[in-house]
This record gives structure tokens, sequence and C-alpha cells, in this order.
């Protein structure tokens, strides 16, 4: 059980910290010079490297789920039952 605590918090902090933290992250490149005050800041779309890549990872999960559920069905029960007689 703390295993899986363990990874839902990991899930939400690198959630939090790509997907929410916009001002800390300013405030992170302010201090390393990489954003100076006067510049204007650009507005990202929507769809950035991050979630496309998120996204990918997602799919791949999800055909191997298929996949192996494909080949490796869950047995059926009823079928157990009239074997057994």
């Amino acid at each position: 059980m703390g295993a899986l605590n363990d990874a839902k918090n990991s899930i939400t902090r690198y959630y939090i910290n790509n997907f929410c933290d916009g001002y800390n992250h300013d405030c992170l490149d302010l201090a390393q010079k990489k954003l100076s005050i006067s510049s204007n800041l650009v507005k990202r779309g929507w769809l950035t490297s991050l979630k496309l890549t998120f996204m990918s990872i997602l799919a791949a999960l999800y055909l191997t789920s298929i996949l192996l559920a494909s080949y490796f069905p869950y047995p059926d029960p009823a079928l157990e039952d009239s074997e057994a007689e």
C-alpha cells in the first residue's frame, strides 16, 4: 500500500510541477537570467512536446493491454463448471 501511495504522490507532484506551476517556473527563469522582466511572454499552445510524449506512452500502454487481453483471455467461469461435470 505504501508503494501505491508513493506512486500517487510522485504522479501528482510531476503533474503540478510541469503543468500547474508556471509562476514558480517564471521565477526560476528570472533568477537564471533566461527571462528578463521586459521580455514578452509567449503563450504556449495546448499541445506541447511533453504532453505529446505522455499521450504516446498512454496509447502504447493501452494498445499493449488490448493485445495481451486478446492473446491471454480471462477464463470463462461458466465453461469451467461445464467441463468439471
